[in-house]
């Protein structure tokens, strides 16, 4: 089954080129001008994704079909409108960059324990309407780089300074009973003893992670005593995270340092600077500008919006839709063999694809 975790990353895609006004009778779901999003290409997202549910677990349920087919078409106008908004202004994409964004994603999917033609299945979409999608949202990203300021890189990096994992650690822990509860037998004196030990040790030659392994009493000795990275401020201690920060070569020892756990020593095993998060810090700042222009796109359309409640049920403030095909009779939802409840909608795509 799709994770919500693989959706968060390109769940948008899923909803693209299509389901606009059809030749042949076919009753509208949502209508924006001339934009008209059809009961039938809801219904084959539908019927496709409750496939791929029903095939992981027979008994799968979900009991809002309305809910469901309102947000497969809201992502499909959203995806329309993508489209319309680069053509319009004749946005260029980077055709690299588009491909390794979807190499990325479907190393995402294989990860969750999926694929992507499992994917492109469950969305009843093929891989040319995914790259097509994909390659509209590279180009806006694109569009909205222009807007970031080198000047706004360096203030993000200043402002988080101190929660930005500069900085790569192993270490040795000894414990020694503080309390009543404490795990640790030894007293503080002998546990002292013991870490100055272990840094002589060290300090001629013997193999840190070794006896990281032999000798320390946290958890992470198993991995040589590694901490992977850490910011100043975070989930290290203050005692332990500022001997860190004051370590300045890769390889070299901190003293002996106490803090609540007991006494440590500190290897400095990775070091980066500000240049290792530019691009990162960058491409954030673009996908927030990326989400704003989303955000101004729903806002300024959502009282143009035209439902078919006769499908997808009554919505507080909205305004009925005028259907692509007129009859005397109200058009009735689609039935699909499946379609006994709705699965749930895919979430709201997140920063990186928004």
């Amino acid at each position: 089954m799709f994770k919500p975790a693989v959706f968060a990353s390109l769940a948008l895609l899923a909803f693209v080129a299509g389901g606009l006004r059809a030749e042949e009778p076919d009753p509208d779901i949502l209508q924006l001008g001339d934009i008209h999003i059809t009961a039938a290409f809801v219904a084959k997202v539908e019927k496709a994704w409750l496939a791929e549910q029903k095939a992981n677990d027979p008994n799968f349920e979900l009991s809002d079909v309305n809910s469901f087919r309102r947000d497969v078409a809201l992502k499909q106008l959203e995806v329309l409108l993508m489209d319309r908004y680069v053509k319009e202004r004749k946005l260029a994409c980077n055709a690299a960059e588009a491909e390794k964004k979807l190499e990325a994603f479907k190393k995402d999917l294989l990860a969750q324990g999926t694929s992507y033609e499992r994917y492109l299945a469950c969305m009843a979409r093929t891989d040319e309407e995914i790259r097509k999608a994909n390659e509209n949202m590279v180009a806006i990203e694109e569009h909205f780089d222009k807007d970031v300021k080198e000047a706004d890189v360096d203030q993000v990096l200043k402002d988080f300074a101190k929660q930005i994992p500069y900085r790569r650690c192993s270490h040795i822990l000894f414990m020694y009973k503080t309390d009543a509860d404490s795990p640790a037998t030894r007293t503080k004196d002998e546990a002292r003893k013991l870490i100055g030990e272990a840094l002589e040790k060290v300090k001629g030659g013997a193999d840190f992670e070794k006896l990281a392994k032999e000798v320390s009493e946290c958890p992470s000795r198993v991995v040589g005593g590694d901490l992977e990275w850490n910011g100043l401020e975070g989930s290290l201690v203050k005692a332990f995270a500022d001997a860190l920060y004051k370590i300045e070569k890769v390889g070299d020892l901190s003293p002996v340092v106490e803090t609540d756990y007991g006494f440590h020593i500190i290897k400095l095993t990775g070091l980066r600077t500000d240049a290792d998060f530019r691009a990162g810090v960058r491409i954030r700042l673009v996908q927030d500008k990326v989400d704003a222009f989303l955000q101004q796109l729903r806002e300024e359309n959502v009282e143009k919006l035209r439902w078919n409640e006769k499908i997808v049920g009554r919505i507080p403030g909205a305004a009925p839709a005028e259907p692509a095909v007129k009859s005397e009779a109200p058009p009735e939802a689609p039935k699909t063999e499946e379609a006994k409840t709705a699965p749930a909608p895919a979430p709201a795509p997140d920063a990186k694809t928004e």
